[in-house]
């Protein structure tokens, strides 16, 4: 009888103890991803998606990719990394913030003029020899800052009539900002940007042939900090599946 007593007391604990372990276990169905700021509005379809198919939530931070690095190497509490280029990640690997198993290409980007009243455009000619007020993504930080300003000084060797104010934004979503702010200004951002749905309401874009710039291959990266690194990898499964892979073509990125 003294034993009986006592059953109700221990069911109260491991229920408790059940409690416990499903919260926590609940805690750790959420991971947190940085993402480069031109994939943002990519990433947001692709998160909802994979939370109604796994379950797992996604916490997202955004902003251009040399910002996010160096909050990862400031200590973020970050379980993976999505950038616009491949060269930050090879700094994070290299610095032993993840490793070389743990890095995959997922998308490749494309460049455009976007603009209020940006006219019908043949290749290059509305471009050399016009003097333009261009907004780009800051290069050091921005690798569609970096990819801009390499076409920018390709078409000035080509031509030396060419006369260009350039505005310099933080990421590729305050180029975009100044374009929407102001119809004189024509900015360089990523095609994804310019199929927004109230991009595509309010201004047109030229598509940038590719030979004018170098190739953006964005990389992602598991960081070593991970927290639960079996979701993570489900997430990078998901992102290189048919279901991913029709998601970010739909958004105007290319599959390398």
């Amino acid at each position: 009888m003294g034993n009986i007593r006592f059953l109700p007391l221990l069911m109260l604990l491991w229920s408790g103890t059940e409690i416990a372990w499903s919260m926590t276990a609940k805690k750790t169905m959420m991971i947190r991803v940085g993402v480069a700021a031109n994939f943002r509005a990519t990433f947001q379809h692709l998160a909802e998606q994979f939370r109604e198919s796994s379950g797992s939530r996604i916490e997202i931070t955004s902003g251009s990719t040399g910002s996010l690095l160096r909050q990862i190497q400031n200590g973020a509490p970050l379980d993976m990394f999505l950038a616009a280029d491949q060269k930050h990640i090879s700094a994070l690997v290299q610095s032993g913030h993840g490793t070389e198993d743990d890095r995959f290409v997922y998308a490749r980007g494309r460049l455009v003029f976007w603009s209020q009243n940006l006219p019908d455009i043949q290749q290059e000619k509305v471009f050399l020899g016009e003097e333009l007020t261009l907004a780009i993504a800051n290069p050091i930080t921005s690798p569609y800052g970096s990819a801009a300003k390499k076409m920018l000084d390709a078409l000035k060797k080509k031509n030396r009539d060419v006369h260009q104010r350039l505005l310099m934004g933080s990421s590729v979503s305050q180029v975009l900002q100044f374009a929407f702010a102001d119809s004189r200004i024509t900015g360089v951002v990523s095609l994804a940007q310019a199929l927004l749905p109230i991009a595509e309401k309010k201004g047109n874009y030229f598509l940038i042939p590719r030979h004018w710039y170098p190739p953006i291959i964005q990389e992602g990266l598991i960081l070593k900090r991970c927290v639960d690194r079996q979701i993570c990898r489900r997430l990078v499964t998901f992102l290189r599946d048919e279901r991913g892979k029709k998601i970010i073509r739909s958004q105007g990125y290319m599959i390398p």
